[in-house]
């Protein structure tokens, strides 16, 4: 599938070269301008040969669809695996036992990569991915209109194949075209051999890579690139007779975790500094340095360990355990660094890997962002998706806001938040805990999602928070290049089937979730009654906020307002500190005024919590606004002081711990001119008795501190 990115910053305009004068339908490779019979050698010494050369090989296509296995779960841009070889595979210098396979038709050795257009320009190239056999690379979409499968065979002692049968190229069109090919890897000679029967049909961008790479990037011989392959053709990749080529290689493979992915630690917790480094050359190496930092974003180091290790043969690994542990004390983000150091590597680029690492109190707020899009993301066709994979520092977690930082996008088009637990197959998103569509802002801003009223409680493992399209033309979402260009490799893509995001190691998705401890929040009733309205330019309602949390709480309580299912807009705003268990408040028939709003369905909350992000408890209705009611101004007007008493609640102070009812007698009710109010309570506490008009101001404060028992004359 192909991903739409608006530049924030810089646009980048690039223009693909397409082959003239090709045709569709079958091909002769006689026909095919750029391709050679014969290539290479690389510097490793392998050559291909195909079969328009004399002596090359003849085609001779294996049908595994009886004897393989079908592989499933491949889709728009995804991999899948790993797979067993089934026997230890000679490639370059190394010997490789499993594979993931890519469904834009590639098998990836070593750790699994989601290779999505734009591909690589051409092989080899240092940058990732690396250690792959391309055996047609192009923007394939298996399964698409139930078209195109994958099976893999192996006899467990010297051949495997894999084969794509029928396999369509991505299109938004209602046909596409059918590419049918297979590799065999053959142990008794090292040899790769690819094999093409019918090709229809053309692929985006008329972007297609065939060849293959080492570990490293640094040597690989590439077939072709930006041209088709022909039907009926064979390539075969030759292992060198002998080779004098010395590789010195050491390369950081892990750090901090096995997959080098963000993560985060609970302030005061103490982490084990972990790392994971390889022999990726063809030299037993004698002693190199392993180096562990871990410094704030700011470049303050925190912590740093360097150690001499060795011998280590070539191919293997070494894990890395650094002494002494780390306890972070500042809620900050970190950046956790492993460098190894050996004289005459030949390949820089993977000596580092760094990793982020965010520490924080609950409640608290899980993001790998900085709050700035440098991207923002959307599909071709509509109907894609991102998200973000999060890991909590400790269990059980409830989950109480989702966020998104939302760019551009058709009002009238809903995106959909989605969260599901990490129960899928190799722990990809299953259960769905949640599913909401939303209409979002037209502007680039936060939109907040409370779940406090969900209870969805993490007991353990991950879950992934995600964004999805409903149509063309909904709304597009942030994405994030982090510092020094590093992403925490916890972002997803959706494209029919979940897959690590292409850009996943240098970008995050903007979105993140705030999570606490399950009692953790203060216990507060709220309920918010509709009364009459919107009709007489007044929405009439009765609040009522009680404590019953046991201890006395600082907290912020607040109205609210949603238009149309959009992001609720904070109307007023009171916060209150010691507030005691057990006082409550109830103001009846309170009016918010509403003049000429705009038509449509209203939604007016009543809040307690954090503002605006963490909200504890709250209540809400929902009430609709008809043309006859509206002359189509902007709606809402901020409360006039006159009418902000329902916020107005008396500090307690910290002498009362508890509270007892109070009888209320007034006579005559209701009274003209006077009427008399009496109560009595079993010892000296501090009171407040206040009388509210029916319109819910504010007429008088009759008592306002340390009463008992006593009688009240009201004129």
């Amino acid at each position: 599938m192909k991903g739409t990115i608006t530049l924030i910053c810089v646009a980048v305009i690039t223009a693909g070269m397409a082959l003239a004068a090709i045709p569709l339908g079958d091909w002769e490779a006689p026909e095919i301008p750029g391709i050679d019979a014969t290539g290479g050698p690389d510097l490793y010494g392998y050559t291909w040969i195909d079969s328009n050369e004399p002596g090359g090989p003849a085609l001779n296509w294996i049908d595994i669809r009886t004897t393989g296995t079908l592989v499933d779960g491949l889709g728009d841009d995804n991999w899948v695996g790993p797979f067993s070889i089934g026997f230890p595979f000679h490639y370059y210098w190394y010997d490789v036992d499993q594979y993931y396979i890519g469904s834009n038709g590639y098998l990836k050795f070593g750790t699994p990569y989601n290779m999505a257009q734009p591909f690589p320009a051409s092989i080899p190239l240092a940058s990732a991915p690396n250690d792959f056999i391309g055996v047609y690379i192009a923007d394939w979409y298996p399964g698409q209109n139930g078209q195109g499968s994958v099976y893999q065979w192996t006899n467990n002692a010297d051949s495997l194949i894999v084969a794509f049968y029928n396999i369509p190229e991505w299109t938004t069109s209602p046909t596409a075209g059918s590419h049918t090919f297979e590799v065999i890897l053959t142990d008794t000679d090292s040899s790769i051999t690819f094999q093409y029967m019918a090709q229809t049909g053309t692929v985006s961008n008329n972007d297609m890579l065939i060849g293959i790479e080492n570990n490293n990037g640094q040597v690989g011989l590439e077939h072709s690139h930006d041209t088709y392959a022909p039907s009926n053709y064979v390539i075969r990749y030759e292992y060198p007779p002998s080779t004098s080529y010395v590789v010195h290689d050491m390369a950081v493979v892990s750090s901090a975790n096995e997959n080098s992915e963000g993560f985060f630690v609970l302030n005061g917790d103490t982490v084990t500094p972990w790392a994971k480094v390889k022999n990726s050359g063809n030299q037993t190496e004698t002693t190199f340095e392993v180096r562990c930092l871990i410094e704030s974003e700011g470049g303050i180091p925190s912590y740093y360990q360097l150690g001499n290790y060795g011998p280590l043969n070539p191919g293997e690994e070494l894990e890395i355990t650094f002494t002494p542990n780390w306890t972070p004390t500042t809620n900050e983000q970190y950046f956790f660094e492993v460098t190894v150091d050996l004289p005459g590597d030949m390949n820089p680029a993977n000596d580092e890997i760094w990793t982020e690492v965010h520490v924080l109190d609950l409640p608290g707020i899980l993001l790998y962002d900085d709050g700035s899009s440098e991207q923002s993301w959307s599909w071709m066709g509509g109907n894609g998706g991102l998200g973000q994979r999060f890991v909590p520092p400790t269990y059980p977690v409830m989950i109480d806001d989702i966020k998104y930082y939302i760019a551009a996008g058709s009002a009238s088009l809903p995106f959909e938040a989605k969260i599901h637990d990490d129960d899928g197959v190799n722990g990809l998103p299953g259960t769905e805990l949640f599913s909401q569509q939303l209409l979002a802002p037209t502007s680039n801003q936060w939109y907040t999602i409370d779940l406090t009223s969900q209870n969805i409680e993490i007991t353990e493992g991950a879950y992934y928070v995600s964004w999805h399209m409903t149509a063309e033309n909904s709304t597009s979402i942030g994405t994030d290049s982090s510092y020094t260009q590093i992403g925490s490799r916890q972002s997803w893509e959706y494209t029919g089937v979940w897959a690590p995001f292409r850009n996943a190691e240098t970008h995050d998705v903007m979105i993140r979730t705030s999570i606490s401890e399950p009692g953790s929040y203060p216990n507060f009733d709220v309920d918010l009654t509709y009364v009459s309205g919107p009709g007489g330019g007044a929405l009439v309602f009765d609040a009522y906020l009680a404590n019953n949390s046991g201890s006395a709480q600082d907290f912020d309580a607040w109205l609210a307002m949603a238009y149309e299912g959009g992001q609720p807009n904070t109307l007023v705003l009171r916060s209150f500190t010691n507030y005691l268990s057990g006082w409550a408040i109830n103001r009846p028939n309170m009016f918010y005024p509403m003049p000429t709003p705009t038509p449509g369905s209203y939604t007016m909350y009543l809040r307690v919590g954090e503002e605006p992000s963490i909200i504890w408890a709250e209540d809400f209705f929902t009430f609709e606004v008809t043309g006859s009611e509206s002359g189509g101004s902007a709606f809402p007007p901020p409360i006039p002081e006159s009418l902000r008493g329902i916020f107005d609640i008396i500090d307690k102070g910290e002498a009362v711990q508890t509270v007892e009812s109070a009888e209320l007698k007034v006579c005559p009710n209701p009274f003209n001119p006077v009427t008399a109010i009496s109560y009595q309570l079993s010892a000296p506490s501090l009171t407040n008795l206040t009388v509210y008009n029916v319109h819910g101001r504010l007429v008088a404060t009759l008592v306002n501190g340390t009463a008992s028992g006593k009688m009240v004359l009201m004129k």
